[in-house]
């Protein structure tokens, strides 16, 4: 869909297992055919771990919607919205008493301590391949979380991939 010179996509997803398959195989197709296949890796990673977040966080969401926005020359931006009112919460190894990872050689493995050393772990990782990671209440409950990329101009895709060279032999 088209909206004031820019595109718009608006897909919503029953919230299950599979739904972060789906999202990643909706997004990046939408992204080869926007000729933004440069941003795909980043912007799928980014979308598969915010559905994945609300099927692992919220049980009040039997649904989410992704919107995904680009404004030419301008703008790339990614939101989920979800029923659930609580809002995210970015952690510090520290706030979590454990390591950031760990390793464990044991088949008798601390399972509280694996949960712990995961948490907030995934926003780190899209706060860290967007240019802007933001949420907010939404007006009609639960809440917007927002992946925001900034491109310099019309053809951009911030971390494209270099044209293949065509070399001639002779």
């Amino acid at each position: 869909m088209r909206d004031s010179g820019g595109e718009l996509l608006q897909y919503r997803l029953v919230i299950e297992p599979r739904a972060a398959r789906r999202a990643r195989h909706v997004v990046g197709s939408l992204l080869e055919g926007w000729r933004l296949g440069g941003l795909a890796d980043d912007v799928v990673s980014c979308v598969s771990e915010l559905v994945a977040n609300v099927y692992e966080h919220t049980a009040k969401s039997a649904t989410a919607e992704l919107f995904v926005s680009w404004v030419p020359g301008s703008s790339l931006t990614v939101e989920v919205r979800d029923q659930d009112s609580r809002m995210p919460r970015r952690h510090r190894a520290a706030e979590l008493g454990v390591l950031p990872f760990a390793l464990s050689d044991s088949d008798a493995i601390d399972w509280r301590i694996m949960q712990l050393a995961e948490a907030g772990r995934g926003l780190a990782l899209v706060d860290a391949l967007c240019d802007r990671l933001t949420w907010q209440p939404n007006n009609g409950g639960g809440k917007v979380v927002r992946c925001h990329w900034r491109l310099k101009t019309v053809t951009d895709t911030a971390r494209s991939a270099p044209q293949p060279v065509d070399h001639k032999e002779g």
